[in-house]
Formats: structure tokens, C-alpha cells, sequence
């Protein structure tokens, strides 16, 4: 048998053995990574990192709806357009896809079930329950107007939407726990102001309350998990993405602002003002090690077109509100950053890998080449979302190769590595 051959049989099955271990290291079950949304995993990714599959859906999507990458337990699911797909992670072959007949948000993994929001129209939306093993059919539940991906906590399934509603479903029968509705609360005030004309905020979850921002009405609301009632709210200066949950404060970003609230009693306990406005995309940032991350876009004029703004990375004391550091760059950050123990990862497009505790560049892939928007860590990859395909990239030294005979020839996309073992 060919010396060079046995070399490349050898150097896949060695990669296979490794991630296979490597996909039981850490899930990312949900939009945000966990119910409190503070995309961040202690999972850690070391930069450099290696393209190591990409998985395209073989069809031209529009590009209008496409997720961020889920996984659980060995298996990534991704939606584009209208098509769930369940992917093994090792290898990215396919273990099933399902039609949603509408457009697929993020989807959430519990237990033995996927759980996706799909658009159908601005009027009527739904929920849906697959089968996490077989993508088979479980439930759905019908929700008005746009709806938010599933958050996922103690069993319940919440979702927000913009026909007023924040809407708590059984996990495993899809009968409704209970239904917040808009309208005017006790003090006369309009509870929610239909929260967006086009989007609402995710639902964020921690110690049994539920927070969700309304992105028109510019208020951070609290509710009983269990009922739906009221807790408290309160008011910010501008539009709101999703809150954040972390050692007992909620964390708003606005479009000029951080915000930080007592969980509890919805106290303000400080506020940032960012040098970088953000006055049109409002993401969810992330937190880890009470640092805020939090990213700049793009400013929409009176003029109806965007300007570029003074792009760049801010990382932010989560208990004082005061700036640790920032890095200036060339385009928007248009998703949340990502925190893989001491590494924020960011695509915009391209993808970043900085020191978490510096601000520090640490890594960059490919200057000027067109990567993605939506990165997950999970598995011991790196996941990275694009309109019509997923990258997942693996550190470099995670890559050991050995061979019988030794002394085989290595190539990494086509670049000579030295001869096995290589470790």
C-alpha cells in the first residue's frame, strides 16, 4: 500500500477519535448559550484556528433567515430559510432535515427534543417540536405576529412576540403554561407598546423571572416564570435588545447605552454611555467573568442610509460600568461577541479571536475574506453561520497525526506538515 496513503487514512481517523471526545467537552443548546443569554461557554477554543468542514445546503438560500449553529450532545442543528437541519459534528454528514414551510429561527435543544420558532406570516407564527434523534414531528403551538427563538428553562419553553405577547408553553406537550399580554397594566401605562414593529426581544430566564426588553416602548419588563405576572419594570433611554443575566443584575444594551439593573427589585445600579453609538442593530452582548462585551454598527441616518460608525469591540466591569478596554475596527460587529473561557470570539465578517482580559488580538482569519455573522463554540469547535452554509474551525493544536509505517508524509490543505508522528 502507498506510504502517503496509509498517512491520510491514518491522519483521519486520529481527527475523528479527537472530536469525537471533544463533543462531549460543551453544548450550546440555545440562542445565547443558556436561558440567562450571556453567550459565553468555559469551554475553551484556543486560537489559531483551521477550517475543518463546511456544510452547504446545496440550494441557493434568499440569505434573509439563516441561525446560528445549536448543538447538543455530538449533533449541531442549524436553520436556513424554511429547512431545520440536524448535522453530525464530527464529520458534518447530514442526520436529518425537516420543512418547516415557513422561516426557521435559532432553534433549542431539551432533553430529547428541538424546539424552533418559525415565520410564516406577520399575523400567524408557530412553535415546533421535533424529535432531537429522528427530526420527527411532536407538537406545534400557533403565536401571532414575528416571534423570537425559544427560550428554554425548568422545563417551560418562552417565547416573546410582536402581537404583544410573551407566551410560556410546556416542554413536552406544548399546552400553554401561561400568555402575558400587552395592553395597559394596573398604573394605567401601556404595558408593552407592541414591542417592535418588527422584532421583539428574546425572553431571558434566571431564578424564576423572566425578562424581556420592549423594543418599542423602550422598558425592561420582569415576570413571574411560573404565572407571567408582573415583577417590575422599568425605563431606558432608547430602543433595547435582549437582556443578560449574571450574579444577580440584568444587563440592557440600548443604542447608546449599558444598562444595569438589581434582578430583583429593577434598582439601576449604573450605566455605561459607549463611544461607538449603535442607533439602528441592537444585539444581545455577552458577559463572562463580570466583563460586559458588547459590539458597535452602524448609525442610521435622517438621510435613510447607514454611515459607518466608529466600529469596535468594548469590554466593560460588569459591577462598576467601567471601561477595562476596546479595539477599534474597520467594520460593524452586527451579532453578540462570543466568550470561550479567556477568548472573545467576534465575526463581522471576518472572525476575531481576542484576549478576554486584555483586549489583545490574538488571532484573525484570512484578512479580508468573507467568513460570517453568527459564531457558537461547542464540541471544541468553532461554528460560524453563513446565509447558505456552516464553517466549523478547530484549533490547530488540537491536530495530532500518527501513522504505521511512521515517517508518513502530512498535507493540511495541500501545505507539507512534516512526517508522523506529528503531535
Amino acid at each position: 500500500m502507498d506510504k502517503r496513503r496509509i498517512s491520510l487514512v491514518a491522519c483521519t481517523l486520529v481527527l475523528l477519535l479527537m472530536l469525537a471526545q471533544a463533543a462531549q467537552a460543551g453544548d450550546w443548546p440555545m440562542n445565547g448559550h443558556d436561558a440567562a443569554h450571556t453567550s459565553a461557554t468555559d469551554e475553551v477554543v484556543e486560537p489559531p484556528l483551521k477550517l475543518l468542514w463546511g456544510f452547504e445546503t446545496g440550494f441557493k438560500s434568499s440569505g434573509k433567515y439563516f441561525s446560528s449553529a445549536i448543538s447538543s450532545d455530538g449533533v449541531v442543528y442549524i436553520g436556513f430559510d424554511n429547512i431545520v437541519y440536524a448535522l453530525n459534528a464530527t464529520t458534518s454528514a447530514l442526520k436529518w432535515k425537516y420543512n418547516a414551510d415557513g422561516s426557521v429561527g435559532d432553534p433549542a435543544v431539551f432533553s430529547d427534543t428541538v424546539y424552533i420558532t418559525v415565520y410564516i406570516t406577520q399575523e400567524k407564527n408557530k412553535v415546533l417540536a421535533l424529535d432531537a434523534t429522528t427530526g420527527a414531528f411532536k407538537w406545534e403551538y400557533t403565536i401571532g405576529g414575528s416571534v423570537t427563538s425559544p427560550t428554554i428553562s425548568s422545563g417551560a419553553v418562552y417565547v416573546s412576540s410582536n402581537d404583544n405577547n410573551v407566551t410560556a408553553l410546556y416542554a413536552s406537550t406544548g399546552n400553554l403554561k401561561w400568555k402575558s399580554e400587552v395592553g395597559t397594566d394596573p398604573t394605567g401605562d401601556t404595558f408593552w407598546d407592541k414591542i417592535g414593529d418588527s422584532f421583539p426581544s428574546h425572553p431571558s430566564v434566571s431564578l424564576g423571572t423572566v425578562y424581556i426588553n420592549g423594543f418599542k416602548d423602550s422598558k425592561i419588563y420582569a415576570l413571574d416564570a411560573t404565572t407571567g405576572a408582573l415583577k417590575w419594570k422599568n425605563k431606558v433611554d432608547s430602543n433595547i435588545g435582549s437582556s443578560m443575566i449574571h450574579n444577580g443584575i440584568v444587563y440592557v444594551r440600548t443604542f447608546k447605552n449599558v444598562f444595569a439593573y438589581d434582578a430583583a427589585t429593577g434598582v439601576l445600579k449604573w450605566k455605561y454611555k459607549s463611544e461607538a453609538d449603535s442607533s439602528y442593530f441592537i444585539y444581545s452582548s455577552a458577559i463572562s467573568d463580570n466583563v460586559v462585551y458588547i459590539g458597535s454598527t452602524y448609525i442610521w441616518e435622517d438621510t435613510n442610509k447607514f454611515t459607518q460608525n466608529l466600529n469596535g469591540l468594548e469590554a466593560i466591569d460588569a459591577t462598576t460600568g467601567v471601561l477595562k478596554w476596546k479595539y477599534e475596527m474597520g467594520n460593524p460587529i452586527m451579532n453578540p461577541p462570543v466568550v470561550s473561557g479567556g477568548v472573545v470570539y467576534v465575526a463581522n465578517p471576518n472572525l476575531y479571536a481576542f484576549d478576554a482580559t486584555t483586549g489583545v488580538l490574538k488571532w484573525k482569519y484570512k484578512e479580508g475574506y468573507y467568513i460570517g455573522d453568527l459564531v457558537t463554540v461547542a464540541d471544541g469547535l468553532v461554528y460560524v453561520s453563513q446565509k447558505d452554509a456552516l464553517l466549523a474551525f478547530i484549533p490547530t493544536s488540537s491536530i495530532s497525526v500518527s501513522s504505521n509505517p511512521s515517517e508518513a508524509e502530512v498535507y493540511l490543505d495541500g501545505i507539507y506538515q512534516g512526517k508522523t508522528p506529528i503531535t
